[in-house]
This record gives C-alpha cells, structure tokens and sequence, in this order.
C-alpha cells in the first residue's frame, strides 16, 4: 500500500488549508468554506458551508474552479466557483466569502441550475460548536421581526430548537457577543449530534416544507451569511496555548464489554484464531425471522466457541413470530445477549416487546434483553422505545452522515459522548449499547426513493472507505472507544470480523487492485483493539482530556498493579509534540507510523516484542502516529 493510503486512507494528499484572520477572528479556509472560527481560545463557530442535498439527503460532490485569494493582515477576500455534478443533478455556483478587519465575515453564493431534479436542500449550513454554545441563552429574530430568547439544549433535542430564523444572538463566553444574519432564505436550527455531528446546525429551507423539491433548468438560490463578533478588553485575542494534557485521577470507568459483528464471509483458521488473541466479549450475528438463516447461525456458534466468545443475537421482526425462539434454545449456555429490531419502524416496536420479552425471559432468564434502533441515534431520540422490560437501549453511530472529510470524522468523537449521556438521561437507569460502531452508515432510514424495503434494515449498503485500513482509522477507533467508555457505554460493537468493513481483510471480500492490501493482514485498527482489550479484566480507565481533541487524544489505563497505560494518537498530517500531565513522564512501548506500520499488519504479534525502556518527559508523535507508553509518577 502506498503511503497516503496506510495514513489516512486516500490515495490523494489531504486539500491544503489556508489560516485567515478578520480582525480579531482566525479561521481556516478549506475546500470552499469556512472552518474553526476562533476569538482567543473560544471556538465561535464550527463551519459556514453551502451543499446540494438530493432526494435521499446525499450530499452531492462539489469541484471548486476559478478559485481567487486575496489576504491582508487582518482582512481576506476569496472568490470561487462552484460546479455541483451527478445524474441527473447539474447546479452551478459564483461563491464570494470577505473577511473585514472589523471581525465581520460575509458569504455570498448565487447559484443557477443546469438541469431538472429534486433536491432536499440548497444552500447554506452555518455550523454552531457544542463546547462553547451548550445551555447557552440565545436571541433568535424571527421573519416578522419579533424576537425570542431560547437556549442550545444540553441534552440532545429531538425536535428543532430554534424554528424561522432571520437573525440569531450569543454570548459564547463573558464578555463577548456574537451575530448572525440570514438573506434569501428562511433557516432553522437542528441538533446535529442526533448524527454525532459535534454542533448545533442552522440550515436553509424548514423542513415543515414538502421535500423533495424539483428544481428546473435555469432556476436560481441566491443567499448571505453575515457574522459578527464583539468583545470587550477583557477577552484576550491570543492564543499560545501548547498541546498538553490534563489527567483526572478522581475518577475511574470500568471496562465495557466489547464486541464485532460475525459476517457472513467464510472465516478460515487464521481469521479465527486472531479474532480469539482479541480477547473480545461477544460476537454479533443478525438474524431476519422471516428468513431464518440456520447455516449462518450455526457458523456463528462454532465461531464463538473457537474464539471464547458469547453472541449477542440480534432477531429483526416482519411481525411478531415467536416460533423461531425454539432454534435458539439448544445454545443457551453461548447466548448473553438478545437485542430486538422491527421492520418498517425507525426504533423497536412496543407490540414486539410486550410479546417476545417475556418468552425470552422464560427460556434464557440468563440473558440480557434490549431493544432501540439498528439506525441513528435521532431515531431513538425521535421514537423513545418503553424500557419497562428490557435490560439496555440500543443505537448504531457512523461518523459520515453529513460530511465525510478527515476533520469532520474527527469532530464526531466528541459527539459520542453527547449521545450516550442523552440516552442515559432517558434509560430510566437501564444500561446503554452502542453499535455496530463503523465508518459509514449501514442503511438510511430516511431515503425517499428506496421501493423496495423488502430486504430489511439488515440488508447492509455495500459502501466501504478505505480508512478502514489506515493509521487514522485506527486512530478513530481508540477515540471512539474512549469517548463511548468515558461517558458511560456498557456495551460497545465495533465493525465487522473481516473485509472492507472489518478488523482484517478476507480473501472473500477483498479490496480492488489499486487499493494492493494483502488478503491475510490485520487492519491498524485490530492492534489498537487488541492493545485496548489486553488483559481487560484488570484494567479501570482514567479520564485524561486533551487540550485539541481535533488534532489529537489519549486513553489511559490503570491496572491492579497500578500501572498506567497511554494510547496516544495524531489526527492530522503533521508531526506534534504534547506536554505531558504534572509530575508525570513516560516510557514508550511501541510507536505505529508509516516507517513500521505495514510490517506489523502482516504479522501482528511483532507488536508485542517491540517494547523499548525509552523514557521521556514530552510525547513527540509523527504524521497520524500512534504511540503506547508506560505513564510514571516522577
């Protein structure tokens, strides 16, 4: 594999970034928009971003041409044109973005259609971080020029906090107030970690308003973001803070149990026996009632004794047939888990319940019961299942729902806290299972043009992404998991066993030529699961918080000897170095960048023997590096 692929998972060098000033706001401008809108260390705004959104609420690509640049010191004006291009849609934009010197940004975009199509949406997003906006008051102007105060929830809302806006006003910290204002279009804001997206969404177009929209040849969109900042003396403009990170010794979270889906590929001796040196707790297997799979629910049962795995069963109802309840029993003594989903509903039905839990009581009263959505958490937030009677909720997270570049997968991580915390706040005390865990979302509950539903939610999309077998997927994978612990996860599923979405590769499911990964390796993200799962029944996790957590994070363990363990990992392209918590310096394990990387894939258990006794007292980490240290009390 070449090197951008073993890095971040493209074959392509990431878009470069250009760090602009408006006054006394920094900003990067990438790809056409606006990103990480600072004033001091406060984040104002996460991204101002335009897009096309078809029928099915796929972002359609954007190529960008003419592109022209002006930057002073404290000012900048770019120009560029946008074509947005996939049958049958074909829409054209003349964008303009001027930063002034009075800490003002304004973006224009006109926009004209080439073609006839249905769209969803188009136009502006403006983009609102969690960090500095949550439970913060918040003056909307509404169309008629009334105003209202509301607040950015705290929990994740289910419904819109903030409905026909025309202007909107914060405060997203002391001293400091912030304003925006919308042309051409009425907008309303949408809590974007219903997707774990990390912020709150102000878009174009309410969606009260039949969609989707067609759109003929020669129609026009033409809209303006206006976004100001005021702040007095007291708010420093600068901005020295170093990578550091600060350790939480007070608390400490338990392991959770962690497992992967069984897919239905052929596993040969090699796949097996790796999957049982992960040490996992579970393996998944889905099972449609209505088309009871008997060979692959006997393969999964080997697979579990072969790798000393229990399974958790995940049954998809057309209706409520119980008759299959009977195939199970003969295996009670390897079943822990049950987890039920319906068809045609966007979370599990209540009929279902009431009638299959207490049979499942009666016949595996050993077993946990569950119930939620295999889709995203807004469909569980939207349609709360009853918890009476099961054991734990349930949802799938995928970080590509909105935007699939490097940084927004990587802004997602935090989102994942704010999901687990939400559904808690709901359980009513019940545990909370997260998965399956991937890269893209396993099926859209909310497409518009799928006739054939016949298939089921199991029915998985065949998109894969080559992150899957890169440094930084390995790295998503230990942010997720400590994300997802830290904020209180029971149980978590991440991927699949093998193939383009799993934890190694399949010789059934391989790659494309040009992709040249070996059918018989691991994925970087198998040796970071193995490392997080290795000698788990001693280990407790201790919070530790980064200073970035978009440029990079951590992942300590503590075990019965205590011995501290930290994962450290490197979001970005660039080498970094980060201060170490107080009193504290580090030996290193083992250090995974390119230089090492595909060896290690190959042959797995090198990693074990590659111990250094190194110490030192500042974490130096390379492009997307992922380093292991012993963390020692100095």
């Amino acid at each position: 594999m070449q090197q951008n692929l073993v890095t971040h998972g493209h074959f392509d060098d990431l878009p470069p970034k250009k760090y602009l000033r408006a006054g006394n706001l920094k900003m990067v401008y990438e790809a056409g928009f606006i990103r990480y809108v600072q004033y001091g260390e406060v984040e104002v705004l996460r991204m101002i971003n335009h897009l096309l959104r078809d029928a099915n609420w796929d972002t359609i690509p954007m190529y960008i041409s003419n592109e022209k640049i002006e930057i002073d010191e404290k000012a900048f004006t770019i120009d560029y044109e946008m074509h947005c291009k996939k049958e049958p849609i074909d829409f054209f934009w003349k964008c303009r973005i001027v930063g002034d010197s009075d800490s003002s940004i304004v973006f224009k975009i006109e926009g004209e259609a080439k073609s006839n199509f249905q769209k969803n949406r188009a136009g502006f997003t403006v983009m609102h971080p969690i960090e500095s906006c949550k439970g913060k008051l918040c003056k909307i102007t509404h169309s008629s020029g009334k105003t209202t105060i509301s607040e950015f929830p705290k929990y994740i809302a289910a419904k819109q906090p903030f409905l026909d806006i025309r202007g909107m006003e914060w405060e997203p910290s002391p001293n400091m107030k912030v304003e925006l204002f919308f042309e051409g279009d009425i907008f309303e804001t949408e809590d974007q970690r219903n997707w774990t997206d990390a912020s709150y969404k102000t878009y174009c177009t309410p969606l009260a308003e039949p969609f989707p929209k067609t759109l003929k040849k020669g129609d026009s969109v033409a809209q303006t973001v206006t976004f100001r900042c005021r702040a007095d003396g007291k708010t420093g403009s600068g901005n020295t803070q170093k990578n550091h990170f600060l350790l939480d010794g007070t608390k400490a979270f338990e392991m959770p149990k962690v497992g992967t889906v069984l897919n239905t590929l052929s596993h040969n001796d090699e796949t097996v026996s790796r999957l049982e040196q992960l040490n996992l707790d579970f393996l998944r297997v889905e099972l449609k009632v209505w088309e009871w799979d008997a060979e692959y629910l006997e393969k999964a049962i080997k697979t579990a004794k072969n790798t000393n795995c229990s399974l958790e069963v995940v049954l998809f109802f057309d209706d409520v047939e119980i008759d299959f309840i009977d195939e199970l029993v003969p295996h009670t003594s390897i079943i822990s888990r049950f987890i039920l989903f319906t068809l045609n509903t966007k979370s599990t039905h209540a009929d279902s319940i009431e009638k299959v839990v207490p049979l499942l009581r009666k016949k595996f009263p050993k077993c946990q019961i569950g119930a939620g959505t295999d889709a995203f958490f807004k469909e569980l937030n939207d349609y709360r299942v009853p918890v009476e009677k099961i054991d734990f909720l349930t949802f799938s997270v995928n970080p590509q729902v909105h935007a699939f570049d490097l940084d927004s997968l990587t802004e997602t991580l935090q989102a994942q806290r704010d999901v687990v915390e939400t559904c808690k706040h709901f359980s009513d005390g019940k545990e909370v299972a997260v998965g399956p865990v991937s890269l893209h979302m396993r099926w859209n509950p909310n497409a518009t043009t799928i006739d054939d539903k016949s298939n089921g939610p199991p029915s998985f999309t065949q998109q894969s992404d080559s992150r899957q077998v890169s440094l930084y997927g390995a790295s998503w994978l230990m942010g997720s998991f400590k994300n997802l612990t830290e904020s209180g996860a029971n149980t978590i599923t991440f991927f699949q066993t093998s193939g383009r979405h799993g934890l190694m590769a399949n010789v059934n499911d391989p790659w494309t030529p040009e992709y040249k990964v070996p059918t018989s390796c691991v994925y970087p993200m198998y040796l970071i699961l193995k490392e997080i799962l290795k000698d788990k029944s001693t280990k407790r996790i201790i919070p530790i918080k980064s200073s970035n957590n978009l440029v990079f994070d951590g992942l300590v363990f503590l075990d019965d000897l205590n011995i501290s363990t930290l994962l450290v990992s490197n979001y970005t392209n660039e080498a970094i170095s980060i201060q170490l918590p107080e009193k504290k310096c580090i030996q290193l394990n083992w250090m995974l960048d390119t230089s090492n990387i595909l060896d290690f894939t190959k042959s797995p258990e090198k990693l074990e023997n590659a111990l250094t006794t190194k110490k030192e007292d500042m974490i130096i980490l390379p492009a997307f590096g992922i380093g292991c240290y012993k963390l020692i009390a100095v």
